[in-house]
Parts: C-alpha cells; structure tokens; sequence
C-alpha cells in the first residue's frame, strides 16, 4: 500500500528538485570549468538518491522498482568523481586505466541494464552466466563494503592533499589547497552520516525522524560541494567567505597612505603593459601572485582605491580594450572582441557595457563610426 507525503518527505522532494536546478547550472554555466563536471554528476547521482529514498518513505517505490540501485552507484561513485576532480584542479596526469575505479559502478548498471532488457522483451540472455552475473551483483549492495569503498577514497583524497602540500609555491596554489580541504571535509561528513545510519539502525530508539536528520545532514554536504564548486570564481577573487580561503597577512590599514598608493600604483602599470586580464581565468589569488602581494592586501588596496570589488575592477580594464577594438576594427565580430579581452561570456559584456555607455556594442561602433565619417566629410 502506498504511503502519502508529510512535510519532511515533501522537503527532500524539494531537496531532489535543488540538487537537479545545481546539476544544470554546474553544467550549462559558461563559466564552469569542464573539470567540474565530476561535481555535477556527484551533485545529480545524490539527487537521484534522495529521490529514491523518498520513494521508500512514502512507500512509492513500489511503483517505482528499478531504482533501488541508484544509492549503491552513487555511493560507489562519489569518491572516485571527487579523485578526479583532485586530479583535474590540480593539473596532474590521469591514464586511460582511470576508467578502473568505476568497476564497482559497471558491476551494478551491467546487470541492471539485462534486467531491464529481460522486463521489456521477457527474455533472459546469457542464460546460467546472466544468473550468476546478477549473484555477484547483490555483493556490491553490501553497505559495509560500500563504506570501506568510500573510506577508502577518503583516504586517497587526503594523501593528495597532503602530497600538494609539499609542493606549494605561491599564494594561488594555497588557496587551492584550502579549498581542496574543505571538500574533503564536507566528502568526510558525508561518509560520517551514512556510516551513523547504519550504526543507530540497530538501535531501538532509531526511528523515521534519525533517518530525516542523517539524510538532511548527506544533503547538506554533498550540496555544499556543489555550490562551492560553482562559487569557485567568486571564491578565489575574495569576493566570498574570503576569511575562510584567502590567508590574511597585510591589513591596508598598518600601512601608510603613500606606500599603499605606491603598491596601487605599481598593480595598474602592471595592468596596462602585461595585461593579464586577457586571461578569462584571471583570479584575484593569481594577480596577487605575479605582484608579489597577498591576495588579501591586493583585495582590500582595489576596494580602498578604486572602491570597487576584483571583478568590477579588472572588468574595466577589459571594457576600456573592447571599446579599442570597437573604434579601431571593423570586420572583428562583437563575440570575437569579448572573448579576446577576457570576458568569458556575452552577458556579462553586454552588462559592463551597457552600464557604461547606455548602448549596445554593434551601436556603439555604428555611432563611432558615423561620427567619424561625418568629420572626414567635413574636416
């Protein structure tokens, strides 16, 4: 008999609904790296799971029988999608073998996928051996296995860390490294969750509220990631939870008026001839490097000089190059232009621009060039 929905389960409905909004956006976002995409599907993989368990709760899954794999893939998943995601922001090699420490994964969806085609054409293939394939499957359902699994990959996630730690230059690859620390605690949250379910189970004061409170708190961490994954950018500019990632070392403050105007000074001759902001990765943490300031010190001399934040302050930079290539081109694209003086995507251009000039750039060339012919006829 099917179960009806309470307030919690319509919550982690809603909790299911997020996590799907999170996958796209860390997908369809232009400004998300290919690297996150490991995120994204750890992200949708837990949403999907959620899903299941309400399901279960609501006594739905009845109707819905072929899920029941979904939390053991996601469990067996997590940890090598956080690895290579470790790799990939860490600029290291992975071989064609990485495709290895998904087997658990291929153990379970194999198998399930002759289920399905057994359910839709009510044959069995492979005979004996399909049978015994599904045999070997149930083990992988084990949760003691699938805790050691991510305990496991726990561990590799730390041992990575602990090996860039030796190996920092400079105050970008620190940051990266705090940041790095910080999903590895959220991913220890997680596993700590999941593990105190299968521990208070067997307990008789465990009931379906235990079961709310450890599902909210996996939810809590997994989505976390997520949203600093996506918040990566604003993260590194010092624009977000700047006291937690960015190392404080210089306050403006105990510094003299014309030795921050000197250290100002010589970050917009630094702008004007290297122009680093052609770099559509440009980070606060980054500049700060080629400088030689502390990226906290490089945050607050912008904010104090230019009264403005790092992206509004490296924007117009790239606004002031863009409104060159406008005056001075005439068959270079708009696209062309945006992306060559580092803007990463057309909306953000269009906004930069049009709250400078109150045009449109296409506009803004057509009057520049107009005026420009009207002086040449009329000298």
């Amino acid at each position: 008999m099917e179960g009806s929905f309470d307030h919690w389960t319509s919550i982690f409905l809603l909790v299911t609904g997020t996590g799907f909004y999170l996958f796209f956006i860390l997908l369809s976002n232009k400004n998300v790296k290919k690297s996150n995409i490991p995120i994204a599907f750890v992200v949708l993989l837990f949403s999907l799971t959620i899903f299941q368990y309400v399901l279960f709760w609501t006594k739905h899954n009845q109707s819905f029988p072929y899920l029941d794999w979904i939390p053991s893939v996601t469990y067996f998943s997590v940890g090598p999608l956080l690895y290579f995601y470790f790799i990939k922001i860490f600029n290291k090699d992975y071989s064609k073998h990485f495709v290895w420490h998904f087997l658990p994964v291929m153990g379970i969806m194999i198998p399930q996928i002759m289920v399905w085609i057994y359910h839709l054409t009510d044959e069995w293939f492979w005979g004996e051996l399909g049978r015994n394939i599904l045999g070997w499957r149930s083990i992988l359902f084990d949760p003691y296995l699938q805790m050691i699994h991510m305990t496991v990959y726990s561990g590799i996630l730390w041992w990575t860390i602990f090996q860039r730690k030796k190996k920092i230059e400079n105050e970008t690859e620190q940051v990266l490294l705090n940041w790095s620390s910080y999903l590895a605690q959220l991913n220890v949250l997680f596993i700590g969750a999941l593990l105190s379910y299968y521990i208070l189970v067997n307990f008789p004061f465990f009931n379906r509220q235990w079961d709310y409170m450890i599902c909210l708190t996996m939810s809590f961490s997994i989505y976390a990631i997520g949203f600093f994954v996506f918040k990566q950018p604003a993260i590194f500019n010092g624009e977000l939870l700047q006291q937690f990632f960015l190392p404080k070392k210089v306050e403006v403050n105990s510094l003299k008026d014309s030795t921050v105007e000197i250290f100002y000074q010589k970050l917009l001759v630094h702008l004007e001839r290297e122009k680093p902001f052609f770099d559509a990765e440009l980070r606060l943490t980054s500049l700060a490097d080629q400088l030689g300031y502390s990226s906290h010190l490089l945050s607050q001399i912008i904010n104090e000089r230019s009264g403005k934040n790092f992206n509004q302050f490296i924007n117009d930079f790239r606004l002031d190059e863009a409104e060159k290539l406008l005056k001075e081109t005439h068959d270079l694209s708009i696209k062309d232009i945006y992306y060559q003086v580092g803007f990463n995507n057309k909306a953000t251009f269009y906004q930069v621009f049009k709250k400078k000039h109150q045009n449109t750039p296409s506009n803004f060339r057509k009057l520049y060039f107009q005026k420009s012919n009207k002086r040449v006829k009329n000298p």
